[in-house]
């Protein structure tokens, strides 16, 4: 593990620790397999370790400090077993496919002379590709090798195996990118793979709101994106963004606001394409508006909080018109 004192984004030295959390070896049976992997095999000498959330002031992006190597990672997930296709785990996702596949038709022709590729990095046993199967030819990267239905090739672990000369239509990482050590690096390694006219798809959580304030485990997720951090990822490393939006969405049972970008070579962009903003021209929304759907359906937010987080935005509005 290495203390990184850049930013993994934009190379900025304006970095400022946000949040400490401590993480001990003496820890109850029934926690976190990872967490104990990590002071049995990672770090035996130590009883206690000190992560920081950090955030880089420049372009926004925080992550969690310091950072995971290859070799750690091996070791972290070397145990896995690779699950086999699950029916009942389709299920639950196949909507959200189907969205998915309808959603990207409105940014690239499906109706081609030749048979589209289509990439999913980091898509566990295939679900997001069950749609495109029909019509396309499809791709699988992920670090565990799992049992993947007919019609979906396994490329590898990671954008290492990928080879130079196959080229892709469209790419997406769905719920990848905050799991990633150096996100700006995975972006500009499959932008090579990727087509003059191809596009690359990213989903990620919102979690620059409330997710780094309250870590049980340093495993989950490492970056906490919000609208600007993840807009600026992709414009360093190479791409035009021609779609951006924030949707509030249910996912895997879990409700919670999801971030959805979608860019594209800068010497292919298309400017008939409009890019749809549902931000500000800083691709980041007031606080307070995210905070909405939990005060409707969480009974925990009491009146005080309410008003609290209302007074904090009509400061925030005065200090914008003054």
């Amino acid at each position: 593990m290495k203390l990184v004192i850049q930013c993994p984004i934009c190379n900025s030295n304006e970095l400022k620790k946000k949040k400490k959390y401590i993480f001990s070896k003496l820890i109850r049976a029934s926690q976190k397999r990872r967490l104990r992997i990590l002071f049995t095999e990672n770090i035996r000498n130590k009883e206690k370790y000190t992560f920081y959330i950090s955030l880089c002031e420049k372009c926004g992006y925080l992550f969690l400090n310091p950072r995971f190597s290859e070799e750690d990672y091996r070791i972290i997930f070397q145990s896995e077993s690779p699950r086999p296709f699950d029916i009942n785990v389709l299920k639950n996702n196949l909507h959200r496919a189907i969205l998915n596949y309808n959603f990207l038709k409105g940014f690239f022709d499906y109706k081609l002379k030749y048979t589209p590729k289509v990439l999913d990095y980091g898509g566990s046993a295939g679900y997001m590709l069950i749609p495109f199967i029909k019509n396309f030819d499809c791709y699988l990267i992920d670090y565990i090798e799992y049992k993947l239905p007919r019609g979906i090739q396994y490329l590898g672990r990671n954008s290492n195996d990928l080879k130079h000369d196959i080229r892709f239509d469209i790419i997406f990482l769905i719920r990848v990118l905050e799991h990633i050590n150096d996100p700006r690096n995975l972006i500009e390694d499959l932008i090579q793979n990727l087509n003059p006219n191809g596009i690359l798809y990213i989903q990620v959580p919102l979690g620059c709101l409330k997710e780094w304030k309250s870590l049980d485990t340093p495993f989950r997720h490492i970056n906490f994106f919000s609208e600007q951090s993840l807009y600026n990822c992709l414009r360093i490393a190479g791409l035009n963004i021609i779609y951006l939006n924030t949707v509030y969405q249910k996912i895997g049972g879990n409700p919670g606001w999801k971030i959805d970008i979608i860019g594209m070579k800068k010497s292919q962009y298309h400017k008939q394409k409009k890019i749809l903003f549902k931000s500000t021209n800083l691709q980041q929304r007031l606080k307070f508006f995210y905070y909405i759907p939990f005060f409707v359906r969480n009974k925990k937010y009491k009146y005080k909080i309410i008003i609290s987080k209302l007074n904090r935005l009509k400061k925030n509005i005065s200090k914008k018109l003054s």
